[in-house]
C-alpha cells in the first residue's frame, strides 16, 4: 500500500480532563479530522492514479462493488479485498437466547433466532499490505498541529485546536 508522504496526517493532543482515570491531566493524541471524500471525489480520486481510464469507469466498478459486498455478504460469502480487508457477515442474537422451551415447539425461524445480520469489516493484515495500527503508522507521515481547548461559546463549550506556536507562546510565560 503506498501512502502519500507529501501529506501529513496532523496530530492534535487533547488533555485528559476526567479527575478518575489514571490519565488525568495527561495528554492523548487525536486525529485533526480534515473534510471526508464523497464517492465522487473518491471515484476522481482513484481515476487521477490510473492512466487512460476515465471517470465513468471508475464510477461503474466501485458502484458494482458496492452493490456486490453487500449481496455476497448476505448469502454467507465473505469478500477479501487484498491490501484493504475481509467484509464477512455475523449475526445480532436475541438477548439471552433461545429457550428449550421455543426450540421444542418446532423448528425455530430466523426471525425468532436472529435479530439482525451485520456486515463486518477486518483491516488486511498481511505482511505487506498491514494496516493495523503500528504498521500504518510506520507508513504514515505524522505532525503535531497544536493542542485542543475548550473555548465557551454562547451557553455551549466547544472544542478548538490551538496551534502548537500559540500554545507555546501562550504556556512560556
Amino acid at each position: 500500500m503506498a501512502i502519500d508522504r507529501k501529506q501529513k496526517l496532523s496530530i492534535g493532543l487533547r488533555q485528559n480532563k476526567n479527575r478518575k482515570s489514571a490519565g488525568y491531566l495527561k495528554y492523548y493524541g487525536k486525529v485533526v479530522q480534515r473534510d471526508g471524500l464523497t464517492q465522487r471525489g473518491f471515484i476522481n480520486h482513484v481515476t487521477a492514479h490510473i492512466p487512460g481510464i476515465t471517470e465513468s469507469m471508475t464510477a461503474a466498478v466501485l458502484e458494482t462493488v458496492v452493490t456486490c459486498i453487500p449481496e455476497l455478504v448476505a448469502q454467507g460469502v465473505s469478500v477479501k479485498l487484498d491490501g484493504i480487508g475481509i467484509f464477512y457477515p455475523t449475526i445480532e442474537n436475541p438477548y439471552g437466547g433461545i429457550s428449550e422451551e421455543k426450540m421444542k415447539e418446532g423448528a425455530p425461524s430466523a426471525a425468532l433466532v436472529i435479530n439482525g445480520l451485520r456486515l463486518r469489516f477486518r483491516p488486511d493484515s498481511t505482511k505487506l499490505d498491514n494496516l493495523t495500527s503500528k504498521s500504518l503508522k510506520d507508513k504514515t507521515a505524522m505532525t503535531i498541529a497544536g493542542i485542543y481547548t475548550d473555548v465557551k461559546v454562547g451557553d455551549k463549550t466547544v472544542e478548538v485546536l490551538l496551534p502548537m506556536d500559540e500554545y507555546k507562546r501562550a504556556h512560556s510565560e
